[in-house]
């Protein structure tokens, strides 16, 4: 009996050192996909002003300025989550707001629409919420980067179901085979761990939505 539940304890303190481990290395891993990106960007930017000086450099510079921001901003975000074991549904969607926020300067010709109806206030993990927040993220930079749309709509719903839906009135997308190349590949691999389905559909000159949903996410 004595050497069963030492047995028991052990295994609970390894499942225990086994998920951290995991946590830490997913932590890092997005550290590497977001700040690593932004780093190399700085350095080919830093190497363009050393080339070219700076009064040839204004382009370089402003990449130089943004690419910073930028990581400071994942690092922010990486705080975000490091700071609590679980955040609730609204917690994300007040995350989502104060990023939209930050965008609506410098997208001043774009409406920005938020929605919630949020009736079951759940609570994820930190690294699913980080997760949750970064396809929203890559949603949000497509659509303003590529659909020419006037209006962005986010729409967050908890009640018997969990969803996010990003939604455009844009070009909508030409040719779905090319949507990898915009970072779906990526969202779908995020989605995809944390359990949740992705879906995009998308009608010429009438925008594209991105949905977001899982019926048990935790």
């Amino acid at each position: 009996m004595w050497l069963a539940l030492e047995e028991e304890k052990k295994l609970s303190e390894k499942a225990v050192i086994d998920a951290e481990e995991y946590e830490r290395k997913r932590i890092a891993a997005d550290l590497h996909d977001n700040i690593g990106a932004y780093a190399s960007a700085i350095r080919a930017d830093v190497e363009k002003i050393t080339d070219n000086g700076f009064e040839k450099s204004n382009a370089s510079l402003q990449n130089l300025q943004q690419h910073s921001q930028e990581i400071i901003n994942s690092l922010r975000d990486t705080i975000w989550v490091l700071n609590k074991e679980n955040i609730t549904i609204t917690g994300i969607g007040d995350r989502i707001k104060n990023y939209i926020s930050k965008l609506r300067p410098t997208y001043n010709t774009i409406q920005f629409h938020i929605s919630e109806e949020i009736n079951t206030d759940v609570r994820v993990s930190s690294q699913n919420a980080l997760n949750i927040f970064r396809i929203v993220q890559e949603a949000l930079h497509n659509a303003l980067k590529h659909s020419n749309a006037s209006n962005i709509s986010i729409y967050i719903s908890s009640n018997e179901t969990f969803l996010i839906k990003i939604s455009d009135d844009g070009k909508g997308i030409q040719n779905m085979n090319t949507a990898d190349g915009n970072g779906l590949r990526n969202m779908q691999a995020r989605a995809k761990e944390i359990d949740m389905q992705l879906s995009v559909t998308s009608k010429i000159n009438e925008g594209t939505v991105l949905l977001l949903e899982n019926t048990t996410i935790n």
